[in-house]
């Protein structure tokens, strides 16, 4: 044989992997990749729950502060009746159409019913402190009914007037 041939075919023998080197290498990495790629769903969820759990945040944020300000002789006429609309990051919509609609909310304003222990106040009810209860449906649909309460938020909030 040629001695250039054999120093060729030495040189090539002595620098490359093994079928089982290479085998294993690959199993490793498919693997890691397989373990990656199974976290992602979980990911996705706990996102997704971040985000609902943030807009709800925000929007009965928003609605707890316009109780606050707003005036008591109108919340009792009104009653909170009604749905109202949010998009997806929180915000008010004013429209009723599916486009930007995510959140449909309804907000139930209860007859005076908070007694504090110890209150001397008329019929024991507390004329200064209201209970509002803001129930929060991850919906397109903007005449979403709250008849099935699993399938929504329901958030109670004590409100104060001030001033």
């Amino acid at each position: 044989m040629n001695p250039f041939l054999k120093s060729i075919t030495r040189r090539f023998r002595k620098g490359g992997f093994s079928l089982p080197e290479v085998t294993i290498a690959v199993g490793i990495t498919a693997l890691g990749i397989v373990a990656i790629l199974g976290l992602l769903p979980q990911g996705y969820d706990m996102a997704m729950k971040t985000s609902q759990l943030t807009a709800e945040s925000r929007i009965v944020q928003q609605i707890t502060g316009e109780f606050n300000t707003g005036d008591w002789s109108e919340m009792d006429r009104a009653g909170g009746a009604g749905n109202r609309w949010f998009d997806d990051q929180g915000l008010e919509t004013n429209s009723r159409s599916d486009l930007g609609l995510s959140y449909v909310v309804r907000v139930e304003v209860p007859s005076p019913d908070v007694q504090l222990p110890g209150s001397t106040a008329s019929g024991g009810m507390e004329k200064n402190l209201r209970r509002i209860i803001i129930k929060v449906a991850a919906s397109t649909n903007p005449d979403y009914p709250f008849t099935d309460s699993r399938r929504f938020s329901t958030i109670t909030a004590f409100v104060a007037k001030t001033n």
